[in-house]
């Protein structure tokens, strides 16, 4: 028994089959590179969508960042408006009415003339 040959091809069968062959590697290949084309794409614009959402809560971060500065800094201003002297109660007989602020300076005051001094004195 012997094996059947398939029967031989002339050349123009061979070169069309190549041909065919040859447009279906194309065509798999084309295919292949939409594909990678279309995730390319989609990397891109999900990139471009994280950095606007991340953009936006930053700039929600920062605002609300920035409301709490305000709310301390009034709330600071009505502690150093509350603490401040009156007036009459810088009137002493034992000194100016300067003399009589600095005796009694809100902490805050005296905390900073200290700060100051310690620079000085690195500095020096």
């Amino acid at each position: 028994m012997e094996a059947k040959k398939p029967p031989k091809k002339t050349p123009e069968e061979e070169d069309a089959a190549r041909e065919a062959d040859s447009k279906a590697k194309k065509a798999a290949q084309k295919v292949q590179d939409d594909a990678a084309d279309a995730k390319k794409t989609l990397e891109v614009k999900e990139a471009a969508a994280d950095t606007a959402k991340i953009n936006k809560e930053s700039t929600e971060e920062l605002k609300k960042g920035e409301k709490e500065i305000e709310v301390k800094k009034e709330i600071k201003a009505k502690k150093v408006a509350a603490e401040a002297p009156k007036p009459e109660d810088l009137v002493k007989p034992w000194g100016t009415p300067a003399e009589v602020w600095t005796a009694n300076m809100p902490d805050h005051h005296f905390a900073a003339q200290i700060d100051r001094h310690s620079l000085a004195q690195q500095k020096a």
